[in-house]
C-alpha cells in the first residue's frame, strides 16, 4: 500500500552472505511452491552478458547487483488493450501504467508497485464493480457511490462511462534463519496451489504481518495479524473526510509436512474495530498468537472459521488439493473445495499448466454483519461471489517457446445467501457459464510481457461476447473471473 516498504530491503543485509536475483510473479500458471504461503517471489536466472535489448527477455529493464549481494531492479508494468463487446456501441479499453520495484538478496526480499488505471469494462464487470461501491451516510441512511475493482481499489467516474482508479502494493519476506521468517505488507497471498482458497483469496490487499516458525522436522506454525476495512464511511464531520469501517484479522495455522503429504489446520477470526459512529480499540488479546483466545471476547469477535487444507503430491508435476471449513459449526456456515493442478516445463521451451477445481460455499460462511464479517473492501475474503457460491473452474495454458494458448472455463450458480454489507446486494438465483480463450506471444519472461488477442463468451441473464487485444504484464492472476 505504500512505497516505504522499499526501505525494509536494507534491514538485515549485513547478516546475509549470498545474493540472489528474483522476480515478482503471482500468476497462476507456474510450478507449485513447496510452502504454505506463496508471496510471489521467484528465482530469476540472470542472462549471460549480451546486448541490452536481448537481455530484457529474462531480466528487468533496470537492475543492479553489488559486492554486498544486494539486488535492486525496476521495470514499467501495465496494460494497454482495446475490446469490442457484442451489442454495445462503446469500445472497451484498459489503460494501465505503473512501475514495479524489487530489492533484496538471498534471505530478504521486498517489492513495491504503483499503478494508475482508466478503463471501460465489459457490461457484466462494470455492474459487479458498481454493486460493490462505497457506502456514504446521509440523513436518510446510506447511499452507494463509485465502485470497487477486485484486486485493485475503489473507482471514480471517468469520461463516457469509464472508471478511474489507482492502487499500490508493497511486501516483505524475510528469512531470519532456517526456522523463522517474517512477512508483511499488503501484497497478495496464496494458500495452496489453486486459483484461490475458500478462506483467503488473492483479491484481498489487506495490511498484514505474519510469522512462520518451523517446529522440528515436520511441523510449521503460522500466525498472521491484519487490518481489514469495508467501504462504509462513518458520519461526515465538517471539512473532514470520514474514515472507513475497520476490523482486525487473526489467523493461526499448524501445518504438517512429510514426504508427499501436506496437512494444515487453520483457524481465523475477525475482531470488531468500529461501529457506525466511531472506531473501537481492538482488545490486546487480539495479538496473542494462539487459537481460541477470541472466545474470551466473544461479543467483539466473529465465530471462527476452522478448517483443514490437504495437498498430496501425486508426482513431481501433479498435485491434488482440498479444503473443508466451518464457521462455528453453524448450519449453512461451511465451505469446501477440491482440485488438481498439473505443471510441466521442459527447459522453458514447452510448458503445460492445468488447474481444475470444484467449490461450494454455504449460505452464511462469510457472515452477515459488516462489523465482524469475513470481508475486505466490500468483498468476501474467499470466493469473490461470497455466500451461496457453487462453482466449477478450469484453467489451462500451453506455451511453445514464446507462443502460448490459454483458456478458462467457469460454471457457477449463486444460491440464496446472507449479504455481507449494510445494503444487501441481491444476486439472482441463476447459473452462469463463461469461457475465454487467449492467444499471445511473450516478449519477456521476467515481467511476463505479453501481446495477446482474446475472446470471452458469457451466458447468464444476458449473454455477451467480448473480443480484446493488447499488450500486458501478466504478473497477477486474472481478477475478473466472476
Amino acid at each position: 500500500m505504500d512505497l516505504r516498504c522499499l526501505l525494509y530491503c536494507f534491514i538485515g543485509l549485513l547478516s546475509v552472505t549470498y545474493g540472489q536475483s528474483f522476480q515478482l510473479n503471482q500468476s497462476l500458471h507456474q510450478a507449485v511452491q513447496n510452502t504454505w504461503i506463496d508471496v510471489g517471489y521467484r528465482p530469476l536466472k540472470m542472462p549471460a552478458k549480451q546486448p541490452w535489448i536481448r537481455s530484457l527477455d529474462s531480466a528487468y529493464a533496470l537492475k543492479y547487483n553489488d559486492s554486498t549481494d544486494l539486488y535492486l531492479a525496476a521495470t514499467p508494468i501495465g496494460q494497454i488493450s482495446l475490446g469490442i463487446e457484442k451489442k454495445q456501441p462503446s469500445m472497451r479499453y484498459l489503460n494501465a501504467r505503473g512501475v514495479l520495484l524489487v530489492a533484496g538478496n538471498n534471505r530478504f526480499k521486498c517489492h513495491a508497485l504503483l499503478i494508475e488505471n482508466q478503463a471501460l469494462f465489459a457490461t457484466y464487470q462494470q455492474q459487479f464493480i458498481e454493486q460493490h461501491g462505497e457506502f456514504i451516510p446521509t440523513n436518510a441512511g446510506y447511499i452507494q457511490e463509485n465502485g470497487m475493482v477486485p484486486g485493485a481499489s475503489r473507482t471514480k467516474p471517468f469520461k463516457n462511462g469509464g472508471v478511474d482508479y489507482a492502487f499500490s502494493t508493497g511486501g516483505v519476506e524475510w528469512f531470519i534463519n532456517k526456522r523463522l521468517s517474517i512477512l508483511m505488507g499488503n501484497q497478495q497471498l496464496s494458500f495452496g496451489p489453486g486459483y484461490r482458497s475458500v478462506f483467503w483469496s488473492d483479491h484481498n490487499q489487506a495490511m498484514k504481518a505474519g510469522v512462520v516458525t518451523k517446529v522440528g522436522r515436520h511441523f510449521t506454525y503460522i500466525t498472521i495479524r491484519g487490518r481489514l476495512i469495508d467501504l462504509i464511511r462513518k458520519p461526515i464531520f465538517a471539512n473532514v473526510e470520514s474514515p472507513y469501517s475497520k476490523k482486525g484479522y487473526a489467523l493461526q495455522a499448524l501445518c504438517f509436512d512429510k514426504n508427499k503429504h501436506h496437512i494444515g489446520l487453520f483457524y481465523q477470526t475477525i475482531w470488531r474495530g468500529s461501529d457506525s459512529l466511531r472506531d473501537i480499540p481492538v482488545s490486546p488479546l487480539f495479538w496473542v498468537p494462539f487459537p481460541g483466545i477470541d472466545r474470551i471476547k466473544s461479543g467483539e469477535t466473529s465465530m471462527p472459521q476452522i478448517g483443514v487444507l490437504y495437498r498430496f503430491e501425486i508426482n513431481r508435476n501433479c498435485s491434488m488439493y482440498s479444503e473443508v471449513f466451518s464457521r462455528g459449526l453453524q448450519n449453512g456456515a461451511w465451505a469446501g473445495q477440491v482440485g488438481i493442478k498439473y505443471f510441466k516445463s521442459l527447459e522453458n521451451k514447452f510448458i503445460v499448466s492445468l488447474n481444475a477445481s470444484v467449490m461450494a460455499v454455504g449460505g452464511s460462511f462469510y457472515g452477515n454483519s459488516s462489523w465482524v464479517s469475513f470481508s475486505h473492501q466490500n468483498l468476501p475474503l474467499g470466493t469473490i461471489l461470497g455466500n451461496g457460491t457453487q462453482e466449477f473452474m478450469f484453467n489451462g495454458k500451453i506455451s511453445i517457446k514464446k507462443w502460448y494458448v490459454e483458456s478458462t472455463l467457469e460454471l457457477n450458480a449463486q444460491q440464496s445467501g446472507l449479504s455481507l454489507l449494510v445494503i444487501p446486494i441481491i444476486l439472482p438465483n441463476q447459473s452462469v457459464f463463461q469461457c475465454a480463450g487467449e492467444l499471445g506471444y511473450e516478449f519477456s519472461s521476467a515481467i511476463q510481457l505479453q501481446g495477446f488477442v482474446s475472446v470471452l463468451y458469457r451466458n447468464a441473464t444476458q449473454s455477451t461476447t467480448l473480443f480484446n487485444a493488447g499488450i500486458k504484464t501478466a504478473i497477477f492472476k486474472n481478477p475478473h473471473v466472476y
